[in-house]
């Protein structure tokens, strides 16, 4: 006798059944089960926090929350939701404030090799002589060179 006469399955192999509470006399149901979102172990837990940050079904985990543990248990899916989506947000700006720097740094090189290949080529065309160009490129730089740290201040 197979499994499925066993336990009465139609040909499909699937039948109904009720959870918990929704269960009615005579109805099969399911019991002793955790719900698919907990906090029972650490990858559950993970998983649970993702979805309520995510905002993702989020009330139905405050309700499994509150009917296991008690109405206090809401005050932590509040706080998490305040206190998460705070931090999302806080990194979320973070990422973009360090790409403008990054494309900042990156048009700020690009201009320093522009401004020291224009310098070169116009104080090669008054003198032909490499000694004196980079001479004068010396006294240009210290110029430039406020606080002699050996950067240019701009």
């Amino acid at each position: 006798q197979s499994v499925q006469d066993a336990i009465q399955l139609p040909p499909t192999g699937a039948f109904w059944a009720a959870v918990g509470e929704d269960a009615g006399l005579g109805v099969p149901s399911i019991v002793g089960v955790s719900p698919r979102m907990n906090f029972d172990d650490l990858p559950h837990a993970v998983v649970s926090t993702f979805e309520v940050l995510t905002m993702s079904n989020w009330n139905e985990q405050l309700y499994i929350g509150v009917k296991a543990q008690g109405p206090l248990s809401g005050v932590f899916f509040y706080a998490l939701i305040a206190i998460g989506t705070w931090m999302l947000l806080n990194l979320f700006i973070a990422i973009l404030i360090q790409g403008f720097a990054e494309q900042k740094a990156i048009k700020y090189r690009q201009n320093m090799k522009h401004l020291q290949l224009t310098m070169v080529h116009y104080m090669s065309h008054e003198s032909k002589d490499e000694q004196e160009v980079a001479t004068r490129i010396e006294e240009l730089f210290e110029v430039f060179d406020e606080d002699e740290s050996g950067d240019i201040d701009i």
